[in-house]
């Protein structure tokens, strides 16, 4: 029997390991930013200490305020810094997938899908790089609809 995937805060694992153990959970763990400001190594280290059960693992990047399709050059490097925050994190715990939000929104880019593409694929690329060279799989995930009609 293949036991459940299941999606879970970081800063909320400690309290949900006896769980996790006993059931063998699988594990998404989501980092988000104000984690991501305060995690160390040492705490991920802790953590794959603790997961005896070597759990399949899967991260959840942070997305709230990023946009990986930026034009403003400053804020897609401030989103580029967090998706590298995340592949720091996923060379201590070894996930097999890291899903990432696209960041498109049709009302921010005026329905351009190309014109978002063009500025996305400069975050991109570098991430799946670097991903690709961990053996992590990249996936991106969109909430909203990206076609052209409202």
């Amino acid at each position: 029997m293949i036991a459940p995937h299941i999606h879970i805060p970081f800063n909320r694992l400690s309290e949900h390991l006896k769980l996790i153990r006993k059931r063998s959970l699988n594990l998404e763990l989501y980092f988000a930013g104000d984690v991501l400001d305060t995690i160390t190594p040492a705490d991920l280290k802790k953590a794959k200490k603790e997961l005896v059960h070597k759990p399949s693992l899967s991260f959840h990047a942070p997305f709230m305020d990023l946009s990986p399709g930026a034009v403003d050059s400053l804020v897609r490097k401030a989103t580029m810094k967090r998706l590298n925050h995340i592949l720091d994190m996923a060379e201590i715990l070894k996930p097999k997938t890291i899903v990432f939000h696209s960041g498109y929104e049709k009302w921010r880019y005026a329905l351009k899908v190309d014109w978002w593409l063009e500025k996305s694929l400069l975050t991109w690329q570098p991430v799946n790089k670097r991903a690709a060279s961990m053996n992590v799989k990249i996936a991106i995930e969109n909430i909203l609809k990206m076609n052209r009609r409202t």
